[in-house]
């Protein structure tokens, strides 16, 4: 049995916060060990954008 892959929509987000991006990286690195496709879906909007790489997050999980 497979494992339907884990979509995350960002798009209607104004801003996220370090404790937000913790959770999401972690539950990236769970899916990648459990063999699940985790993926945003949609655009990232600007803003969430660059809190991603000023946090040091800009692969994550795909290249933002």
């Amino acid at each position: 049995k497979s494992a339907k892959p884990v979509r995350v929509a960002l798009n209607a987000e104004v801003d996220l916060d370090v404790t937000a991006i913790q959770l999401l990286w972690a539950a990236e690195h769970e899916a990648k060990a459990s063999n699940v496709s985790f993926v945003l879906d949609g655009c990232v909007p600007d803003a969430v954008s660059a809190t991603l790489k000023e946090t040091g997050f800009e692969r994550f999980p795909v290249p933002v």
